[in-house]
């Protein structure tokens, strides 16, 4: 494992399993493997309505608590009353602390997203978690966040993939000591049978999905591909033996082509969804 050092001084593993759409005993099965595999970075949300299967992926583990960072988010329509969302994922993950919680998207109600930051850094320092960051937000959104609160987030997950380098994000992040996850590394697929990536792999001896998992931890990237497969999540563990070298790295660099996966943060809202019609009536 590698391992990036946020400027608090925590490391973190820089390749973590992501569990969007992990669902019931198939989840659980998927972190307890990851763990056993030696992943030690676990991604969930609200939104992805699993964080007890996780929990309990983590509990039954038997993987000592502080050796794992683990990490939830919540869902915008939940940042008027960010306590219901945040007691929520205490209760369903079940753990001691959550290593960073996140703001999962910017809103559009910036006053909203301000009281839910400022609530996720109170239950900070009641020691519900070591630290808060945020998901999905460009530029323009840390540094409103930045100008309210006096400082940037620990932390922003955003989509990269080598369609889709944002690359004044990045350095944005990497100027202001900002660790960024890359989440959607492999674009849900569309991209692994790219000709360039291909030739890449083959040169390596590894597939197109470790060749872009090895791309983002060379940029210094923290990166979370989801799988709730053992095998495929054993396939993407196994990018610690090689590297890319500077013209493999120049390739992937001129292939930006916009091609996104996720929702513009700039106009994205959530509303479709709200925990409580989606979790708290299953309780």
């Amino acid at each position: 494992m590698e391992y990036i050092t946020m400027r608090n001084g925590t490391k973190v593993a820089m390749l973590g399993l992501g569990c969007y759409k992990s669902e019931e005993q198939e989840g659980v099965e998927a972190v307890k493997s990851a763990i056993e595999i030696g992943y030690r970075h676990i991604d969930t949300a609200n939104f992805y309505e699993n964080e007890k299967y996780v929990g309990r992926g983590i509990r039954e583990s038997g993987i000592d608590r502080e050796k794992l960072f683990v990490v939830s988010k919540i869902w915008p329509t939940s940042f008027k009353t960010p306590e219901v969302a945040i007691e929520y994922s205490m209760r369903a993950l079940n753990i001691d602390y959550v290593d960073m919680y996140l703001l999962h998207w910017p809103s559009q109600n910036e006053y909203a997203r301000n009281h839910a930051f400022e609530t996720l850094l109170k239950y900070k320092e009641k020691g519900y978690f070591k630290e808060v960051g945020v998901s999905n937000f460009k530029k323009e959104h840390l540094e409103k966040l930045k100008e309210t609160f006096g400082f940037y987030p620990m932390m922003n997950q955003i989509e990269i993939s080598p369609w889709l380098q944002k690359k004044e994000d990045y350095a944005f992040c990497q100027e202001n000591d900002i660790v960024m996850t890359a989440c959607v590394p492999f674009a849900k697929g569309n991209i692994l049978n790219d000709p360039k990536l291909v030739e890449i792999a083959e040169k390596h001896g590894k597939n197109v999905g470790q060749v872009i998992l090895r791309w983002n931890i060379q940029r210094g990237n923290c990166v979370i591909p989801k799988s709730s497969k053992p095998h495929r999540i054993a396939d993407n563990f196994n990018v610690f033996d090689f590297e890319l070298d500077a013209d493999d790295m120049a390739v992937i660099g001129t292939m930006e082509n916009g091609n996104s996966y996720c929702s513009d943060s700039s106009v994205f809202t959530g509303d479709f969804w709200n925990i409580e019609d989606h979790l708290l009536n299953r309780e």
